[in-house]
């Protein structure tokens, strides 16, 4: 693995069956991420999104291809690999009848803490804004407070890579600012992130690099800046639609090709 990447994916490919015949969710997807970078996958709803992101986390087992995360392979040494990645997202929620204490403490034993597990729990709860609700039951809590606590249990076990699987869908306007702030903070601790969305404008405030897929496919990867000027705009949602509707808008009027 090249020491300046994290994450390395190589020809990742997940098949399964369906009513219909074989389903390729995921077809021979490679890119590669760097430390203290925020990357994104986009693209529309059945595109792959979530399915490469349960790869790269090791929730999902490839059909062929390899995962690298700061050097530990999925199908070599699957407990290291886990050991580098936190991974939240927005259908995995903390168990209701804990408090937002109690479940950092078990994840935090589950992973194998005990030495130094309380301060480590007592600046999660500081940093991510929970200590006002760091004893009330999850259940009880907000769609933005228990995304917080999710943040926070992923990173009890102070992994190098996040991934987050749609970490805006369903908050408001108020705690998206909120864990939008976050991202960019964990950001500058070199931690590295890989987020998928479905949208533009948040890609755009929050990514450094894009990684685009289509049909299960790597459709197209660049900066915003870099797709922009390829495809002559100065809207990402337009280079969205160029690369995924073959350059025509969804109202049939031609966007420009590079």
């Amino acid at each position: 693995m090249n020491q300046n990447k994290s994450i390395e994916v190589s020809h990742l490919t997940r098949h399964y069956p369906g009513r219909g015949g074989l389903v390729r969710a995921l077809e021979d997807v490679s890119f590669a991420c760097e430390p203290g970078g925020i990357y994104g996958i986009v693209g529309p709803n059945g595109s792959g999104k979530t399915t490469c992101l349960r790869l790269i986390a090791g929730l999902l087992h490839p059909t062929s291809g390899s995962v690298n995360l700061q050097g530990a392979d999925l199908s070599r040494d699957f407990d290291k690999f886990r050991e580098q990645v936190g991974f939240v997202s927005c259908t995995a929620q903390p168990y209701e009848r804990l408090t937002p204490r109690e479940m950092l403490t078990f994840c935090g034993r589950l992973a194998g803490l005990e030495e130094a597990l309380e301060p480590k729990i007592n600046s999660l709860i500081s940093d991510l804004g929970i200590t006002e609700f760091q004893d009330r039951r999850c259940g009880a809590l907000s769609t933005g407070m228990r995304q917080r606590v999710a943040i926070a249990r992923a990173l009890v076990h102070n992994p190098g890579i996040l991934i987050f699987d749609e970490p805006l869908t369903g908050l408001d306007i108020v705690a998206r600012r909120s864990l939008m702030d976050q991202l960019l903070e964990l950001k500058s601790s070199q931690k590295t992130l890989l987020l998928s969305t479905h949208i533009p404008e948040e890609a755009e405030k929050l990514c450094d690099h894009l990684f685009i897929l289509n049909q299960g496919k790597l459709v197209e990867a660049g900066t915003v800046e870099e797709l922009k000027d390829k495809y002559l705009t100065g809207s990402l949602e337009n280079v969205l639609l160029t690369v995924l509707t073959g350059g025509r808008k969804t109202d049939g009027h031609p966007l420009a090709h590079p």
